[in-house]
């Protein structure tokens, strides 16, 4: 909401004698720059599982079909 007056909490509760606002903010950092490299290494496993699955279609062809499981259910 364009205009809408807002706080952040860490800032607030530093300017009423918390001070444990410099910590927060350090373990913050941390903690995105940990998720971002899981989302990195996320990310490179799924390129290489596509990867892996385009080659295995291609050397296996139409043996995949006759592989795949049996989705219909009489």
């Amino acid at each position: 909401m364009l205009g809408h007056k807002y706080c952040i909490l860490g800032r607030l509760s530093s300017e009423v004698g918390w001070n444990l606002f410099d910590i927060i903010r350090e373990l913050e950092k941390k903690r995105k720059d940990k998720a971002q490299l899981v989302y990195e290494r996320k990310k490179h496993l799924n390129n290489l599982r596509v990867k892996a699955e385009k080659v295995a279609e291609d050397k296996l062809g139409s043996q995949l079909d006759i592989l795949a499981p049996d989705t219909e259910q009489s």
